[in-house]
């Protein structure tokens, strides 16, 4: 690596590290995995020290067992480092996040996201979202470890965005699951995404886990029962356009019961809807076509979408 570029890379960390205090939960942990794997990328570029692709991997199994053995029983910070370099050896990188899940540091991540400090529970939930991504392993492990419960816990009642949107990125991750999603319609888990979204917390996050957990046919219902779609329709309508795309998708699954395509047209969607096929961009028109043609297989509602478009 260019003696310059080494500098400027060393400089950023010291900047980032000098500024922690003013950053938001889980970014210092981002940004440090982004500079090493500028460092780690430099060094590739340059051919690194001459070793090959098994010498490499051996690096990162040595790397992984270190930073994992700090994070299971070292001090504040010794964690907070092996936090680091765990989420940037994981990120993008299937094979080292199924060592560090066979390393056994789940339950670890879990105990910090339960009751661990502000920082401990951002950094360890930042991890958790890596290690939780496709990786069916992880997930079993994660959802013994209690996992389900307590990302719904920190969703009802964490008082900070940086550990509660990571907790809404988990349940989302673990909803891809038919299992997982109904264990977290259970748990109260779909309750506590609504509220969320109606409180205009982390609500991007919120609808997009709500969408996933609206693929199971018993979660439309139970959405509906919670109040999300009383909840979403004032998001079509009044909401950004980033907003407008993820309340559309929860609505277009929602839409396939038949008592929610009555309820949406009672909270006025069908209203929203059309707007957005007249003036939304292009995937938000996309979407309320499909959630207006779902709800145009009840009679009543293909009577009104005619009065309203004609």
């Amino acid at each position: 690596m260019p003696h310059a570029m080494t500098t400027v890379l060393r400089e950023l960390q010291e900047l980032v590290d000098d500024s922690v205090a003013d950053l938001p939960g889980g970014f210092h942990l981002d940004i440090c995995a982004f500079i090493k794997r500028q460092f780690d990328a430099a060094t590739d570029d340059d051919g690194g020290d001459g070793g090959d692709d098994g010498a490499s991997d051996n690096d990162d199994a040595h790397h992984i067992a270190q930073s994992v053995e700090a994070l299971i029983s070292g001090t504040h910070e010794e964690m907070a480092d092996a936090a680091a370099d765990l989420l940037a050896l994981a990120s993008d990188n299937d094979a080292n996040a199924s060592a560090i899940v066979s390393a056994g540091v789940i339950p670890k991540l879990m105990m910090l996201m339960r009751d661990g400090t502000y920082d401990q529970k951002c950094f360890s939930s930042d991890i958790l979202v890596c290690l939780a991504n496709d990786n069916d392993t992880a997930q079993t492990i994660l959802v013994r470890e209690g996992g389900i419960e307590t990302c719904i816990a920190l969703v009802r009642d964490g008082a900070h965005d940086g550990y509660r949107i990571n907790a809404v990125r988990v349940l989302r991750k673990l909803a891809l699951n038919d299992v997982h999603s109904v264990d977290i319609a259970r748990g109260g888990g779909i309750f506590a995404l609504i509220t969320l979204v109606r409180a205009g917390g982390a609500i991007i996050n919120a609808m997009w886990a709500l969408a996933t957990l609206a693929r199971n046919d018993d979660n439309k219902v139970v959405i509906a029962r919670e109040g999300g779609i009383q909840a979403l329709v004032p998001i079509v309508r009044d909401g950004t356009d980033t907003e407008k795309t993820q309340a559309l998708h929860v609505l277009q699954f929602l839409t396939h019961n038949e008592d929610n395509r009555v309820l949406v047209a009672r909270e006025g969607g069908i209203e929203a809807l059309v707007a957005q096929v007249r003036d939304g961009d292009f995937m938000n028109k996309k979407l309320a076509m499909q959630t207006l043609a779902n709800l145009a297989l009840n009679d009543a509602n293909k009577v009104t979408i005619a009065r309203i478009t004609t």
